[in-house]
């Protein structure tokens, strides 16, 4: 390699044919500050290692190839189809680093869901939600859709971590568009920073730092209850369906608020449940 890296010099070094060329080989964590201030980043180690994610703590050697599906429910039924780029080789000793690309995830319509197999780990990448348009009737019932994409998603990402290795499943990370962390972006081959959709996750209450565990959203998207006055509240609580708000109110709420119990709610039929709704306040 160092041979090769000698003879032909690759004209983004931008050095002359006939220029000596003295290839040094360093192990990661031995640079020196000339070798940071070449690549124009400063000398100081600690600040350049914030522009990558280090592999230096990963024991073993990585030897695999990034997996990526989609999941949707477009064709009315929840599915997950993997994005297989012609690079792909599936020789099992032969491994491609960079198999997959961003525009991969940001060109398909928003928001939309991806789980990204890095082997070691397993994200659960979400979209972002376009601005509505005024009179956009249907907006609502996208919101819930997505809301039951979200979680049929994370379901499937856990059992597929679960699949994967039974004994030790990889930990599972939800990384929203715009926000994506480092060590989720080294898993591409280039990647461009989206200040228009970080904007809009900035306005959902997101930050950098915004990635939970898989199972610990799951959870809250599942099992958590609100009162009726934080209900009336905007934005709603993180996974809450505007058009189905009485699933998320607390049981102790639920007779004093609908005038009746949730068994009694349930068997009414949908137009019914709407009047009633509509009388709380709760639509």
């Amino acid at each position: 390699m160092i041979g090769n890296l000698q003879k032909k010099c690759a004209p983004e070094v931008a050095l002359s044919k006939p220029a000596l060329k003295v290839v040094v080989e360093l192990e990661e964590g031995a640079e020196k500050g000339a070798f940071w201030e070449a690549l124009g980043v400063g000398s100081n180690p600690k600040e350049a290692k914030t522009l990558y994610h280090s592999l230096a703590t990963v024991r073993g050697a990585i030897k695999n190839t990034p997996r990526l599906f989609h999941l949707t429910s477009v064709s009315g039924e929840f599915e997950a189809v993997e994005v297989v780029n012609p690079t792909r080789n599936y020789e099992k000793d032969c491994p491609v680093p960079f198999p997959v690309l961003q525009s991969d995830l940001y060109i398909p319509g928003q928001p939309a869901l991806f789980l990204v197999d890095n082997d070691t780990e397993v994200y659960l990448w979400q979209g972002w939600t376009p601005a509505e348009k005024e009179g956009n009737e249907k907006a609502g019932s996208n919101k819930g859709r997505f809301v039951q994409e979200r979680i049929c998603a994370m379901k499937t990402t856990i059992n597929y971590c679960k699949a994967k290795n039974p004994e030790r499943p990889a930990p599972s990370y939800i990384v929203f568009a715009g926000m994506e962390p480092l060590q989720f972006t080294n898993i591409f081959p280039f990647w461009e920073e989206q200040p228009e959709v970080k904007e809009i996750q900035e306005q959902e209450g997101r930050d950098k730092e915004h990635m939970l565990p898989v199972d610990k959203l799951l959870h809250q998207l599942t099992e958590t209850r609100y009162s009726f006055d934080r209900l009336l509240e905007r934005p709603l609580p993180e996974g809450v369906d505007p058009q189905k708000l009485e699933v998320f109110l607390l049981e102790d709420e639920f007779e004093d608020v609908l005038a009746m119990s949730r068994e009694d709610f349930n068997e009414l039929p949908a137009w019914k449940q709407n009047n009633v709704k509509r009388d709380a306040g709760l639509f």
